[in-house]
Formats: structure tokens, sequence, C-alpha cells
């Protein structure tokens, strides 16, 4: 062999060897890509519909060597492999406009590719992320109604439900949920579907049909989180079935199994409600009692606020209630009970303000008398309007207009009476009688044309007392006045 030949072979056996371990070093890339994206994915199958976000490290390894697979080589048989890699990890990293280019560029340039599909339900799952929902809606409903392989259906139904579900359309969401559980789904998407069909028939107050679900639903593999949900919502439905027997007993399967034991006051609570609907209220009273002063402040909270409405309410003692009430918001306000609690508690504590205090002698000035009768107006509108004692609200009207008489806000008062006689006694004829008594004794108030509507005397021999109407009168003969004169004028000087 030459010397020229023993050199071509050389640098042949050189580039062979280099090009098999550059080959190596790029399938080596590749596989540990794949390899952290498989395990990525085996994770997030376990955790699918949890609030887990584990494999976030395994998903971005992924996407740092297959973004060097498709880096360095681009001609590579696996670039289709590479992207959908990189989009779909992009995607369960949060990353939604990222894996929205990898996706749409493997749909474009590699419609042959054995990853077409999953690409289409991903880049779906991307849009509706990305808040492309009426796109997303499309491309689900393609996959949903194509032929499609089953698991891919079963998400892009799972898609549409839970889009529909989350926009409160829930009777759109039912059957795609429905589709999930009878054929489509997996256990785990059945179960998490028939939830949604129990909770979408609970919001739409379709008891009879919720409660069949939920119990539909608790005779599945459930964990201990939605086995509680299943009972707990169960007993809600029958209650409102007035099923009350029933519910207690969902209840107390739950207060009987020793691992609802962190849940004691919550189903004490739900337990001492369902004596309410079944009208015992006393045993209620004493539940709430022995739970007023429990650790769990969320509890001891609406205990407290319910002790307030049934002192308030039922025994007529407000100071009581504002008691129980200041000690419900103080434990706990971020929710309705504690925030109602809180305006109980004010509107109570206004009483003390607007108590009477003026009395009337030679000494009094007309602006007290004023202040004093607007004063007790706005006592009479709390006990109205927030304390829900509408007997104690006229009773103190009527206080207004007979101690006012001289008061500017009499006739206000008289007309929030006779309304008051209308809808609490249903008494028209009072009423009548309370309105047609501010025109006969304050016929020049602003209040009269409200009292000529309301008895429907608007125009007629009634209102001719009113000053007002005697004004708006000459405002309306002013102009015709003013032509009169000038014409009368054009024909003098004619």
């Amino acid at each position: 062999m030459t010397k020229k030949n023993l050199t071509y072979l050389t640098l042949f056996l050189c580039l062979t060897v280099f090009l098999s371990l550059s080959g190596c070093v790029y399938y080596n890339t590749f596989f540990n890509a794949k390899k952290a994206f498989n395990e990525a994915e085996k994770i997030r199958a376990r955790t699918k519909y949890t609030s887990d976000t584990g494999g976030n490290k395994q998903y971005q390894y992924a996407i740092e060597k297959a973004l060097k697979v498709i880096e360095n080589h681009p001609n590579t048989k696996y670039y289709d492999d590479a992207l959908y890699v990189i989009g779909v990890s992009y995607y369960n990293t949060k990353q939604y406009a990222k894996a929205g280019r990898r996706l749409r560029e493997l749909i474009a340039n590699y419609p042959e590719s054995p990853y077409i599909k999953e690409s289409e339900l991903y880049l779906a799952k991307t849009k509706l992320k990305s808040r492309e929902e009426e796109e997303a809606m499309v491309l689900f409903e393609d996959i949903f109604n194509s032929d499609y392989e089953r698991t891919l259906k079963s998400e892009a139904a799972m898609g549409l439900g839970q889009y529909y579900y989350n926009n409160n359309q829930f009777l759109d969401a039912q059957p795609y949920f429905m589709s999930v559980r009878d054929s489509l789904g997996n256990d785990i998407e059945k179960k998490r579907a028939q939830q949604y069909i129990a909770d979408g028939y609970y919001r739409l107050f379709l008891f009879d049909d919720a409660l069949g679900a939920y119990l539909q639903l608790a005779e599945m593999d459930l964990d201990k989180k939605e086995k509680y949900h299943a009972m707990f919502t169960a007993s809600q439905a029958a209650f409102r079935l007035m099923r009350i027997d029933d519910g207690m007993d969902y209840l107390n399967s739950l207060l009987e199994n020793e691992i609802y034991f962190s849940s004691f006051g919550e189903l004490k609570l739900a337990i001492a409600q369902g004596k309410e609907y079944d009208g015992e209220f006393e045993d209620a009273e004493e539940i709430y009692l022995e739970l007023k002063d429990i650790q769990n402040k969320k509890v001891a909270s609406e205990a407290n606020y319910q002790l307030g409405l049934i002192a308030q309410l039922d025994n007529d003692d407000l100071l009581l209630a504002k008691e129980y009430y200041d000690t419900a918001t103080k434990l706990y306000r971020a929710n309705e009970s504690g925030e109602d609690a809180l305006y109980r508690s004010v509107e109570i504590g206004k009483l003390a303000i607007f108590a009477r205090t003026l009395e009337i002698d030679s000494t009094t000035t007309q602006e007290n008398i004023d202040d004093a009768a607007f004063t007790q107006i706005q006592l009479a509108q709390i006990y109205w309007l927030s304390l829900d004692k509408p007997d104690t609200a006229m009773m103190e009207m009527q206080y207004v207009i007979d101690s006012f008489p001289t008061a500017f806000d009499v006739p206000t008062a008289m007309i929030a009476l006779s309304q008051m006689y209308k809808e609490h006694k249903n008494d028209s004829t009072a009423s009548d009688s309370i309105l047609h008594l501010v025109l006969e004794k304050y016929p020049t108030s602003d209040r009269v044309p409200e009292v000529l509507d309301l008895l429907d005397l608007k125009g007629t021999a009634a209102d001719t007392g009113y000053a007002k109407l005697y004004l708006d009168k000459a405002e309306a003969f002013l102009p015709m006045k003013t032509i009169w004169i000038h014409q009368n004028i054009t024909t003098n000087i004619l």
C-alpha cells in the first residue's frame, strides 16, 4: 500500500469513527430526552386530576435535551418526536405560547407523524389555557366526533364538559361528562365525570337528580376527600327534598367514621341545620351552643351566627343577638355568614344611637324637632329593612307622626307607614287613609306628587291645593301670555 493510499484510509477511518461517535452522542441526547419525558408522563398520569404538579423537573430536562436534537440535527428522523416531546413538556410546565408554536409546527410539517392526533388534542388544550376558547372548542369537537382512539376522545369530552361547567352552562356540560362516564373514560375519568354530573345537577337545583348522582358516585372507588364530598352534598340535596332522615343518615355515616374526625364541627353544623329543617329547633340550638367555642374558628363563627339569628328572630333579644354576631365576626368574617353577622351587629348598634332622647318643651327649636324626627325615621327603617321586625318598625314610624307633627319629614314617615300597612298588614284601606291625610295636613309638602301617584289622583281635583302644581301651571301659562302680549302690541302698532 502506498503512502498516499494509507493516508486516505486513515482519513476514512477517522471520519467513520467521528460520525459514529457523533451519531451516538445525538442518539443518546434524544434517548435521554425521551426517557425524562416518559418519566414525567407517568407522574402526570397519577396526578392528572389533582392539584399536584409533579414531573416538572423531568419535563424541563426533556425540553433541554430535545431542543439540542432539533437545533443541532435538523434533518434527523426523530425531529417530529422531539417536537412532540417539547410541545407537550411546554404545556405541562405551563409555557402555553411556546407549546402552541411547537405543536403547530409539528402538525403543519409532519402530517404523517404518529403524534398528529395527540398534538391536535394538546393544541386544543393549549388554546383553552391561552383563552382562545372558541378555537379550542372547535378542535375538541372535531376530536370528540371523529375516529380517534378512545383515550383522546375522552380527554376531548372532559375538556368540553369542563369548559361549559366552568361557564355555568351545566346542561350543556352534562352530555360530555356522561359520555366519559358511560363509555370513553378510564376508572379515574369516569369517577371525575360522575362528580361533575352530580355537582351540575345540584347547581341547577335539580336535587332529586343530584341525590341519585351522588349516591351513584359514592359506590365508586373514592378516596377520603371524594367520599366526603359525595356523602356530605348528598345530605344537602336530601334536606332540600325534605328527606330529612336520609340526609341525617348520610351525615352520621361520615360522623361515625374516625377518618373524618377533623370534620366533626362541619358535620355537626350540618346536622343542626337538618334539625332546623325538621322543626327541631331546640335540638339545633343545643348543637350550636356545643359548637360556639370549638377550636375550628370557621365552625365556631357559624355556630355563633346561627345563635344570633335565634336570639334576634325567635327570642327578640337584640342585645344577646349582637353579642353572638360580634363573636362570629371576630372569629371569621371571610364568608357570607360573617359579613351578615357584621351587618346585623352594626344595625343593632345603631338602635342606641337612634333611641328617643328628645323631650319637647317651650325651648325646643324647629331644627331640634326636624333632627329628632329624621333620626326616629332611621330607627324605624333599621327595624323594617335590617332586623326583620316590621311591627316594631310601624310602631316607631307612628311615633314620629304623633310626636313630631311639625317636622319636615313627617310626610315621608306617613308615606312609609302607608306602604308598611299595604305590604305587611295587606291593608290597602288603612294605607290609602294615611296617604289622604298627607294631602289634607301637608298640602305644600314636596312629597305630595308621590302621594298623588300612589293614589292615582294626579291631575284630578284632589291636587288643586298643591302649591307646586300652581307653579307648574303658571310656568306653562307664561309662554302663552307672552305670545298674547306680543300679538296685541303688534296689532296696536299696525
